[in-house]
């Protein structure tokens, strides 16, 4: 199968598996993003918002 185009099937499988595999991790990404905004919606409806969101301010090494 290999000289009937099967080395290019085998690139675009892989390359299927790759982009499935970055979706996978997209999407992991998207559950934690998703579970912030409803917590910090949560909040702001709460009235308990104040002070939630402090980045702590950059260090410079010394």
């Amino acid at each position: 199968m290999r000289g009937d185009g099967g080395d290019r099937l085998a690139l675009l499988q892989e390359h299927e598996r790759d982009i499935r595999a970055k979706i996978d991790d997209l999407n992991a990404c998207l559950e934690i993003v998703h579970g912030k905004v409803t917590t910090y919606e949560q909040h702001l409806r709460d009235g308990t918002a104040a002070g939630l969101w402090a980045p702590a301010p950059a260090t410079r090494p010394g």
